[in-house]
């Protein structure tokens, strides 16, 4: 990402004092009128933006709005500052009473956008190889002809790269242009390309870095940056950027390709921001600002949490994290300026003076300098890229493939006319007329989808006509997704969508947007969560919904290997386990690995750990003491832990035990030939689940007796032990979405569900029934004869069931925490 300030320079400064002391010191306002029109043609940006300035306030003094609005409008697009910003939207405002109709257009294209090139003059590439490219207020076709199977490269703001497959040749093209205008002979496939001003570019193709330019390849080197990623130019040194992965960048001097500056980091590096003043980077979960022509150290630090997004905002950083808290930071100090609490996943400066903060449900709301609320609107869908900046406009490319059009001028000065619908329909509910209600909200929700005071109306109306109650579910599902940021409306959508669902209650969960379905466990009166995506253990009471405490986990992978009892956490992530009690201030313990962890398990009195390269260890609690660690595959393997014997089996079906206590091998079983998907061992018997779709069941003594082969006819993703009664049968999920119960020594199931929409095909047992997530439901399956025996509503999905307290809790990919009441 490149952030470049533009850099005024007036060219008539002298014009524009002259017609200023026409009209302020002597009255002479068509003199002064006149030689602003002038300068508004002539001059440059600067020039017209103030030209156009000083026509609005000679024209507002003259009464003549119409002449004032339409001055005022050109002026803010782009004002000298926030301030004068801020100013004209006050006098537009007072000029212009009428509400603001925020969408400007819907733009449909022909076939769905590939990807969005920047620039000055933004380009868009469908999937069927057409280009568009941003005109005024619209995009237009780009009459560029290229062969059939061009590979795009990029676009720059004058013409396009590309190449032919098979063809070690790179192409520059002009839009309008038939034909290719520069040809450079590469010596292998490109990688990756970055385009540059003057119509040149960064190549990297697999052997060889190049610089090419109008006069040809300006330099040639041995690709040592295999896996980087070119970014921008840094100007003060004149230097290219490139994100490699050791975890540094590296500055190479653009004349010859030295590589001089290398700015390393012990995390990757995630984002970084090129300005004319510096370069700002995240690692881990920290900023870092360089300044490389003053010193290669970096100026400051900031440690928060896993940066989410990073923008220039004015003369400010704006950083915002995976728990939705928004800062800015002073460029020279670091320090945080102001912060704000949001739901947002992406940030986008929309104007002089204003910051577009969007969330990943479709709704975009605008801060000032200050980060305090201008307006908010909700679009009912996610952005599918970065908006796309217009003269005066901002381009929202949707996730339904349209893009809306919407005035970037609007300072929320003046009450968007959806609020006023809303305020309307509002009171008309408050006054008992619903037929007047209906169509004011079908009008609502045209122009604003994602309103929350529509759906909140329409979700009651609902209720009110005695709608189907599967209906009166989605509809306050749809309520509650879009109040979600609302304190006010939340509270009043989840209240009344507890109650439609027979719900305890209904929570919005503050984590990131990129932890969809969170696992739940606890102990006593604590609900725990791990959120990977921000790095942090959420202590939940149960009894509300509400946070406790959040406590930082510091640095995790995506998905890490995790396990837990109800006093300990264990995370494994890289090479090294951090083990933790499960309370607020409590330090972890890091223990290195001698691999990748594959699997963690507890026992009564000890942890078990086994790695990708085939160790299994053994940790004893609770001062976590390695009791012995041994070399057993050189494979992944499951493992299942019983109080004599650890039964293992690796992923290419060899079958052995080791001593618990001392961790030797102690037998070794029948080699199966066939990848092992699944292993579960209770103190008698042993289930292996093997890729052909079978069940080897053993008895659990040193010659591994076969007792019966189950054939489930379709990929095994889970297996347990339960009892049913006296009764030990094995329950199993399948991939086709079945749930089957075996009785020991009969080949066909006891009893077979046909599950649908699943997560995780793993049943939560409790007492005489097994929870399982069916996406818009979590069924209670009477384990004797797998028919549903309860079922509660969870419009829009939810995840694994977790049972505590004879209350059932589980999230929906939304966020959204349910707890169910159960029958003690």
């Amino acid at each position: 990402m490149i952030i470049t300030p533009f850099a005024w320079s007036s060219k008539m400064a002298a014009s524009i004092n002259e017609a200023t002391y026409l009209f302020e010191l002597k009255g002479e306002f068509e003199e002064a009128i006149s030689l602003l029109e002038k300068i508004s043609v002539e001059g440059d940006d600067e020039d017209k933006a103030e030209a156009y300035f000083l026509l609005g306030k000679i024209q507002d003094l003259s009464e003549n709005p119409e002449s004032a609005i339409f001055n005022y409008t050109q002026a803010l697009i782009s004002p000298m500052n926030d301030a004068e910003a801020y100013w004209i939207a006050e006098r537009l405002a007072y000029l212009d009473h009428s509400p603001e109709r925020l969408i400007k257009a819907n733009v449909k294209t022909k076939a769905p956008i590939v990807k969005i090139f920047g620039g000055n003059n933004p380009t868009l590439l469908l999937n069927n190889n057409q280009l568009l490219q941003l005109h005024g207020d619209k995009f237009v076709s780009v009459p560029t002809v290229l062969p059939e199977n061009a590979i795009i490269h990029a676009i720059s703001n004058t013409g396009i790269w590309f190449s032919e497959p098979d063809k070690f040749v790179l192409h520059f093209q002009p839009k309008q242009a038939k034909k290719p205008t520069k040809n450079y002979t590469i010596d292998s496939p490109i990688s990756t390309l970055l385009p540059l001003s003057g119509n040149q570019a960064l190549v990297m193709t697999e052997k060889t870095f190049l610089y090419v330019s109008n006069e040809g390849i300006r330099f040639s080197i041995e690709n040592r940056y295999k896996g980087c990623t070119p970014l921008g130019v840094f100007s003060p040194t004149n230097q290219f950027v490139l994100n490699c992965p050791d975890n540094a960048l590296h500055l190479l001097q653009a004349d010859d390709g030295t590589d001089h500056t290398v700015l390393s980091q012990i995390d990757a590096i995630d984002k970084v921001l090129i300005s004319q003043e510096g370069i700002l980077l995240t690692s881990g979960n920290s900023s870092w600002y360089y300044k490389p022509h003053r010193q290669t150290a970096p100026l400051w630090k900031y440690t928060g949490n896993t940066i989410e997004d990073i923008t220039l905002f004015g003369n400010r950083f704006a950083i915002l994290e995976s728990v939705g808290m928004l800062k800015l930071l002073n460029p020279e100090t670091g320090n945080v300026i102001s912060r704000l609490q949001t739901d947002a996943e992406r940030l986008f400066p929309v104007a002089r003076g204003e910051l577009g903060v969007f969330t990943q449900e479709g709704a975009m709301t605008v801060v000032d300098t200050l980060l305090v609320p201008l307006w908010k609107y909700h679009f009912g869908q996610n952005l599918l890229y970065d908006p796309i900046s217009g003269p005066g406009l901002l381009f929202l490319p949707l996730a339904d493939g349209s893009i809306k059009v919407i005035s970037s001028l609007y300072y929320g000065k003046k009450v968007l006319l959806t609020n006023q619908f809303a305020q309307q329909a509002s009171s008309l509910a408050t006054n008992g007329a619903w037929t007047s209600v209906a169509p004011l909200l079908d009008s609502l929700r045209h122009l604003e989808p994602g309103n929350a005071t529509a759906w909140y109306l329409m979700a009651l109306m609902k209720e009110k006509n005695n709608a189907p109650e599967n209906v009166q579910q989605k509809t306050w599902a749809e309520a509650v997704r879009f109040s979600i940021g609302d304190s006010k409306a939340s509270a009043s959508s989840l209240f009344h969508y507890s109650k439609a669902i027979g719900a305890r209650y209904v929570r919005f969960l503050n984590m990131s947007p990129r932890t969809l379905y969170p696992h739940f466990f606890g102990n006593d009166k604590n609900l725990f969560t791990v959120d990977p995506a921000a790095q942090t253990l959420l202590n939940i009471n149960p009894e509300t919904g509400e946070i406790r405490w959040i406590k930082n986990l510091g640095n995790l992978e995506n998905s890490p290997v995790m396990a837990n009892n109800t006093t300990t956490l264990a995370i494994a992530s890289g090479f090294h386990v951090d083990i933790s009690d499960l309370t607020r201030d409590s330090h972890s313990t890091s223990l290195e690995l001698p691999g990748k962890p594959f699997q963690i398990q507890f026992s009564e009195d000890a942890i078990f750990i086994s790695t990708w390269n085939g160790f299994l260890i053994k940790l004893l609690q609770p001062n976590y003491n390695l009791a012995w660690s041994r070399k057993i595959f050189t494979i992944p393997f499951h493992f299942s832990v019983n109080q004599k014997s650890i039964f293992l089996a690796s992923l290419d079906g060899e079958l052995l035990h080791v001593g618990n206590v001392s961790g030797q091998i102690q037998k070794h079983g029948p080699n199966l030939h066939t990848s092992i998907t699944a292993l579960q061992s209770t103190d008698s018997l042993l289930a292996v689940a093997s890729e052909e779709d079978e069940i080897t069941i053993y008895s659990n003594n040193i010659n591994y007796q076969e007792i019966q082969k189950i054939n489930t006819k379709a990929s095994i993703l889970s297996m347990q032990w339960v009892y049913n009664g006296s009764t030990r049968n094995l329950l199993v999920c399948l991939a086709n979405q079945q749930i089957k119960m075996f009785h020991l020594g009969t080949d066909d199931p006891i009893w077979t569900y046909q599950g649908n929409g699943s997560i995780f095909a793993t049943p939560v047992i409790y007492k005489s029934l097994a929870w399982i997530d069916q996406g818009n439901s979590i069924v209670g399956l009477s384990l004797s004869k797998g028919t549903v025996e309860k079922r509660f509503s969870t419009p829009k999905g939810a995840g694994t069931p977790f049972i505590l307290d004879n209350t059932l809790f589980s999230a929906s990919p939304k966020r959204l925490l349910y707890a169910f009441p159960l029958r003690k």
